[in-house]
């Protein structure tokens, strides 16, 4: 498992969490209630705990917040 601890986020807007491998393939993160595709982002700082990582390889997250005008940051 790993956790991943997001702060100075802005609550409204909408996330969207990948997790990476080397290879640059991109996964969604599953959360409790789904994948972190599109979700609301509920208080300012938020944990995530990635129970699908794989072991033993090299991964990076990828998070991408969008605005209420539609407009994001990854």
């Amino acid at each position: 498992m790993v956790q991943l601890i997001l702060r100075e986020l802005t609550p409204g807007q909408l996330m969207t969490v990948w997790r990476v491998t080397a290879d640059g393939a991109r996964m969604l993160v599953r959360g409790p209630e789904g994948l972190y595709d599109g979700y609301s982002i509920p208080a300012d700082s938020l944990v995530i705990e990635d129970y699908e990582a794989p072991l033993g390889a090299p991964i990076y997250y990828s998070v991408l917040t969008i605005n209420a005008d539609g407009t994001g940051s990854e």
